[in-house]
């Protein structure tokens, strides 16, 4: 290391810890996008709402229109329902008779990637510095880990970072995002409920710019919140999608959150939620201190990161580049801090790179989902498939009972058959009065009260997983008879 005095020259010209070759960054770049790759395409499938989509795309493809309300469940049956994720929906059925449920950790690895490459594009936008714009994607990655599955709110992340991004232009005065940014709410309203936070992040920028004086930099911002808010009425729902999400966030009590979920702190959608607004925020509001933006861009994200204990390299690489990034932009000493790195193209350093790149390319390719890798993500997620098969080929059709978790893919692999006790769509039945509360009660109650709340719903067939409270809520009572074991479930029908 050496200090250089020099005070005088582009601020953007200074990067800590970055590599002035193209060669060099490009070799991170690859790296980067190969790490994020290798890491999300072994397939999980442990996602219960993976399999309530799917139905929802086949039974839009086949009545032709979109629901308006529930044709899954017996006990909201025919309750409002909007299937706002409508155009995922028909994506996710179009992928699975297409190429089979191999496309999904393709799909999600592909939009993790596109996701934190714009990351990546928004801080070196902002800070023209390369290494510490890959680690704010880096900790994004970090931070949002566990939120990567098949479902469609991964859409909402990657329009956030296109909103950000059209907000940025707006800054330089460019004049497409004025149609760009309503086309990405007219996509999000469509795709996913969470088009309310491009709302916040909009408003945002426009609140901001409020207070200055003059109104060639007010109108435009207003222009532009207003016609992205009535961007997301082109919908198949048109005002019925709001009204819907009002009477969603008016129903769905805290109560039933924390009773579900924990404390608010635990959860990690709310520790997502936290790393993209703070990353959204820092970026959409006009340029602060380049001392401010350093920590108030990379700590908050570091902190938040700290929550996946299982990518310590991860927390070590972000450590490091919070703490570069922070003291460059000190000026303790009055000069600044550089790291003189010799990236000459040398034929031995090509080489070096090209091992690396191809090492990381022969990593993606091993960890390429298959037929074999996905039989055996289903097998380990306990789904209950030989179960299915007697309720589908052995058994009449009668009004059944399932917990929460397997109720997506009852739907997905019994419906219309067989309608379902409950499922994973939460917002649904947070519009029945206290039966989200009295399930999660009776999972937990004496054996007394759970099989009275369930006879209240005349239910003559019975799907529960080994070892939990509703095993031992049938399974000891003689009322029931067990019709199929196996070792993840057991069928059981009344005999009186």
């Amino acid at each position: 290391m050496c200090f250089n005095g020099n005070m005088q020259g582009d601020y953007s010209d200074f990067s800590l810890l970055s590599l002035p070759k193209a060669s060099g960054r490009l070799t991170l770049l690859f790296l980067f996008a190969a790490l994020i790759l290798g890491s999300r395409l072994p397939p999980v499938m442990d996602d219960p709402d993976l399999w309530w989509h799917l139905a929802t795309g086949r039974w839009i493809l086949e009545e032709a229109r979109l629901p308006s309300a529930d044709p899954f469940s017996h006990t909201a049956w025919g309750l409002p329902w909007l299937a706002y994720s409508w155009l995922p929906d028909l994506l996710f059925v179009s992928l699975e008779r297409t190429f089979g449920l191999v496309a999904f950790p393709w799909m999600v690895a592909i939009v993790c990637l596109a996701t934190h490459l714009s990351v990546f594009g928004i801080a070196w936008t902002r800070t023209r510095r390369f290494v510490p714009s890959l680690v704010t994607a880096l900790l994004c990655f970090t931070a949002t880990f566990p939120y990567w599955n098949e479902r469609p709110q991964i859409f909402s992340f990657l329009l956030l970072t296109a909103l950000v991004w059209g907000l940025e232009r707006v800054d330089k005065g460019a004049k497409m995002p004025f149609v760009w940014i309503p086309l990405v709410f007219v996509f999000w309203s469509n795709i996913h409920i969470y088009f309310p936070l491009g709302w916040f992040v909009l408003g945002v920028g426009c609140v901001w710019r409020l207070f200055k004086p003059g109104r060639r930099q007010t109108a435009p911002w207003i222009v532009l919140f207003s016609s992205s808010v009535l961007a997301t009425l082109l919908t198949p729902y048109h005002i019925r999608l709001h009204s819907y999400l009002a009477t969603l966030l008016l129903r769905w009590n805290s109560v039933t959150i924390s009773e579900e979920m924990g404390p608010l702190w635990s959860r990690p959608d709310v520790t997502v939620a936290v790393v993209f607004f703070s990353l959204v925020f820092l970026l959409t509001v006009p340029r602060t201190h380049h001392r401010l933006k350093a920590f108030s861009l990379f700590l908050p994200l570091l902190f938040l990161s700290l929550t996946q204990l299982k990518l310590v390299p991860f927390l070590v690489l972000g450590t490091c580049g919070a703490l570069a990034e922070g003291l460059s932009e000190t000026s303790l000493f009055k000069h600044r801090l550089t790291l003189q790195i010799d990236n000459g193209d040398s034929p031995q350093r090509n080489f070096i790179r090209s091992l690396c790149c191809l090492a990381a390319l022969g990593w993606v390719v091993l960890r390429a989902p298959r037929e074999t890798s996905i039989h055996l993500a289903l097998k380990r997620t306990g789904l209950p498939q030989k179960a299915c098969q007697t309720l589908a080929y052995d058994l009449p059709t009668g009004i059944l009972f399932n917990p929460i978790d397997e109720g997506g893919y009852l739907i997905y692999r019994l419906y219309p058959r067989w309608r379902v006790f409950v499922d994973p769509r939460n917002h649904l039945y947070a519009l029945l009065d206290n039966f989200h509360q009295q399930y999660l009660q009776c999972e937990n109650a004496p054996f007394e009260g759970a099989s009275a709340w369930v006879d209240r719903f005349g239910v003559d067939t019975a799907l529960v997983r080994r070892g939990t409270c509703w095993h031992s809520v049938f399974a000891q009572n003689e009322d029931w008879t067990v019709v199929h074991e196996d070792t993840t479930h057991l069928v059981l029908r009344r005999t009186r």
